[in-house]
Parts: structure tokens; sequence; C-alpha cells
């Protein structure tokens, strides 16, 4: 079984990576038939706080987490220990960190979100087999209001919000970008930036140039920042300027005025550096368009695994449902598809086996049985029938 977290330590033990990939459960769960463990990726609670004794004695922990979340008091368990490590701990979203593992997430001593990854808090939900009156539902519901209210007291504690503030967001089920995490508080850094450079233009008040770029800001206020060129015109994204006034001055006293080819014989590297930072500008759009691009794979990867646990109970094989989320991809149509297939062979199965069975019976007289075969026979021809029409529609 493949395990959902892995511990790498550094050669003297002082420093430990822990990647936490995985849904996060109180324990593994085990096939109904065989008792064996599911596969799957599981953060369980007992297996991590075993391998958590092992942490002791380092210094600093970093967790890398990509999880759906999962069981909430697992996730509050294993936020307590992290918190009680004892070392300078760092969690970072790889990925995502929904739900209960956005808990965990909360739990260093630096949050960071690497760029791309989704942050999602929700309400507490609960999973209601059997019959129940009245008291018993309020009972349940009363529990889950405690739930919600110690972990938006947990949110709020880590991100400066108002606990009411923080259950209006669990309410509507928020799911935020890096810099979305971090404007509210979730993370402390956003990870995967290049740090820009940046530059105050001597007459231009409200522009700044960034990475040789250059940025209006109309009436926003800038830094107070050193001046370290002028320019005689105004600089546009993707030209160049005919002049540029240097900050030194010439032996008379007076400005030196430079064309760009005088510039360039002066100053080949500073110039080779603006034209690089130019052509990185130009290729902005597309990085635009790749973050769409990963927000859209985002939604609809989020969707496929919705659609899915929709109709979970349906199949009622958790191991097929497993594999259809995590190991063999496929939507619900498929995954639905795929289950009446196996339905069909077991039927099949049955259907052979009840035959080898009235072979061996064939001296024996017996009343006639009302259609019994007839019957099976009618049940494997409509379910051959709605399993071609699954495929045409697919």
């Amino acid at each position: 079984m493949n395990k959902a977290y892995m511990i790498a330590k550094s050669e003297n033990g002082k420093h430990v990576d822990v990647d936490l990939y995985g849904e996060v459960v109180q324990d593994t769960p085990v096939d109904w038939w065989t008792g064996e463990p599911l596969e799957g990726l599981y953060i369980s609670l007992e297996g991590f706080l075993k391998d958590l004794e092992g942490l002791k004695g380092a210094d600093t922990v970093t967790f890398r987490i990509n999880s759906i979340g999962g069981d909430v008091s697992a996730g509050l368990s294993i936020y307590n220990r992290i918190r009680a490590l004892g070392a300078q701990t760092t969690t970072i979203v790889d990925g995502l960190a929904a739900s209960a593992a956005s808990v965990i997430a909360q739990a260093g001593d630096v949050r960071k979100v690497s760029l791309g990854a989704q942050t999602m808090i929700h309400g507490a939900s609960t999973l209601m087999v059997g019959y129940y009156n009245d008291q018993d539902l309020k009972r349940i519901e009363e529990g889950l209001q405690t739930v919600n209210q110690s972990l938006a007291d947990l949110y709020a504690e880590r991100t400066g919000k108002g606990s009411d503030e923080i259950l209006q967001m669990m309410q509507a089920e928020t799911w935020m970008t890096p810099d979305e995490a971090v404007e509210n508080g979730f993370a402390d850094e956003v990870i995967g930036r290049e740090i820009p450079v940046v530059d105050k233009v001597e007459g231009l008040k409200d522009a700044l140039i960034v990475n040789g770029v250059l940025h209006r800001f109309g009436k926003t206020p800038l830094p107070d920042m050193p001046v370290n060129m002028t320019v005689k015109q105004s600089i546009v994204n993707g030209s160049e300027p005919s002049a540029i006034h240097p900050k030194n001055s010439n032996k008379e006293g007076g400005e030196k005025v430079m064309t760009l080819n005088e510039l360039r014989e002066s100053y080949p590297d500073l110039v080779k550096e603006i034209e690089d930072e130019a052509t990185k500008a130009a290729c902005t759009k597309n990085e635009e368009n790749v973050q769409a691009s990963v927000q859209n794979a985002l939604k609809t990867e989020r969707n496929r695994i919705r659609e899915i646990d929709s109709i979970a109970k349906m199949v009622g094989d958790p191991e097929m449902v497993d594999k259809a989320k995590y190991e063999e991809p496929m939507n619900a149509s498929e995954l639905a598809l795929k289950a009446m297939q196996a339905q069909q062979a077991a039927g099949n199965e049955y259907i052979k086996n009840r035959a080898e069975e009235l072979k061996a019976t064939e001296d024996v007289e017996v009343s006639p049985n009302g259609g019994m075969e007839d019957k099976v026979a009618q049940d494997a021809a409509e379910l051959d029938a709605l399993i071609a029409k699954l495929k045409k529609e697919a």
C-alpha cells in the first residue's frame, strides 16, 4: 500500500521535509470483504502520529500539503500535534488544502502557498443512515454547530479575522487563490514568483520601472525610493526611448544627453538587461493564459470528484470509486458504465452457475418454477440494453 506522506531527513537529522498527500482519515480504510487495507493515499491519524515521534530533535520541519481533506477530528489532532512539535515548522500548500487539510495548513509557524494552489474552507457535515426523531436531529445539528465554531475560532486565531466572519466564509464554502489566501490571513506568503527589480523614475511621479518595464499607477501613492535614472520621454512597454538622461552629469556641469546607441556602447550590460526584461514582459499575456488554464483544470477536477462522490453509494464498490478518483481517473458516466459492466459480468456468472446447477438436476423431476430462467435472461437483456444506451450517450 502506498503511503500518503513521505519523510525525508537531512544528513544530520536537523531538518525534515514531510509530504502530506492524500485524504485525512482516522484509520486507513479496509476492504469489507477481505479486511485488507484499501489501495490509495490516506493520511491516517494513527500512522502519522507514530511517524511524528521520529521527528523529535529536528530543528526545522517543513510540511508540504496536497489534500482534499477528510475527517475533521483527525485534521484537528494533526494540527495540534504539529503546533506542539517543538521545532520551527513551515507548511506549504503545493496543490490543494481543502476542508480538514486547510486546518493542517494553519499549523505552521510560517504558512506558504505555492503559485496556482488552492485553499478551501467549509462547514462540517456528517453521514446519517437509519431512523431519527426530531430530538436526534437537533442533537446532530448542535454537534455540527459546535464543530463549526471550533474551526472558526482556530481559523480566527491564525488569520486575525473575527470568528463570525470566518463562519460566514465557511457557510459559503470559500475557495481561495494564493493571493486571496494571503489577503484573508490563511497564508503568510506566495512562493514561486520571481522577485521584481524596482526603480523610481525621476520626472514621472506616477510610474515605476519593474524588471525594466514601465508601470503607471495614476493616483496610487508610491513608496519613497531613490531615483536611479531620468527619461527624456515616456517609455512605453515594447518600444525603446530615443534618448536617456543619466543621473551623472558631464565635466562641464551640464547634463549629457545620450542616444540609444551611445547608451548601448557605454552601458552594454544595462541595455541588454532592459531588453531581456522587455522580452519577458511580452510573454506576460501568455503567462496569464497559462494561469487561466490551470484554474480551469482545477475546477474541472473538483467537479469530476464531486460527481463521482454523488454516485458512490449507487456503485457500492469503494475500491472501484477510489480508483476512479485517483489511480485510473474517469468521470462519473464512465464509472457508472464500468459498475454496470461489472454487475453484468456478475449476472452472467450467476446465470452460468445456475445453468450448471440445472444441468446437474436434469434427471430429477421437479415442478415448474414459474419461468425463473426466463426472468434471469430478461434481466440480463435489460442490463445489456442499459449499458448500450450509456455507451451511446458517452
